[in-house]
Formats: C-alpha cells, sequence, structure tokens
C-alpha cells in the first residue's frame, strides 16, 4: 500500500476517534470505534484495499454521519472524505491494469 493511502486512513482513524468522544450514546460510539479499529487494521497491511471493502467503509460511515449530533458530525464527514479519497485512488490504480 502506497504511504499516502496509509495516512489518508490513518487520518481517518483519528477523525473517528475524536467523534467518538463528542457522541453520548454507548451504541454509537461503539460503532465509531469499531469503525475505527477495523479502519486502522487496514491501514496497515501491506496491500491496499479493493474498491469494494472501501466502498463498505464509505456506506457505514455515511450511516454513522447520520446517526451522529452535530458536534462528531463534520469530524465523520471528514472520516468519509478520507475514505473516498482512498478509494478513488485504489479506483484509479485499478484502470491502469
Amino acid at each position: 500500500m502506497s504511504e499516502d493511502t496509509g495516512d489518508e486512513l490513518r487520518s481517518a482513524v483519528e477523525c473517528l476517534r475524536d467523534a467518538e468522544e463528542l457522541v453520548e450514546d454507548d451504541e454509537v460510539a461503539d460503532r465509531l470505534y469499531a469503525e475505527a479499529e477495523s479502519l486502522e487494521a487496514l491501514s496497515t497491511r501491506d496491500d491496499a484495499p479493493d474498491e469494494r471493502r472501501l466502498s463498505g467503509h464509505r456506506q457505514t460511515l455515511r450511516e454513522h454521519h447520520q446517526r451522529v449530533g452535530e458536534d462528531a458530525r463534520d469530524r465523520v464527514a471528514s472520516a468519509l472524505d478520507h475514505v473516498v479519497s482512498v478509494e478513488d485512488a485504489v479506483g484509479e490504480g485499478s484502470d491502469r491494469r
């Protein structure tokens, strides 16, 4: 995986950790935590994530964005932007093959 891809995923993790601290609902906080853990594991892999997996993360983050309060919404949106950036980069890479 490229360094930029790993950095984008780690940035998404940081955003989710920030959002997790801002939500009051324990269930939502647990879901944000789980998503951050999943993205963090993805960021440490040698190979780039596939588009299908990233699409799943994108969908999950969109759902979280709708569930969190106003305070955490910007952080979840930033995490989503980072994941979409990685998804775009992976998609471009697959077009060149």
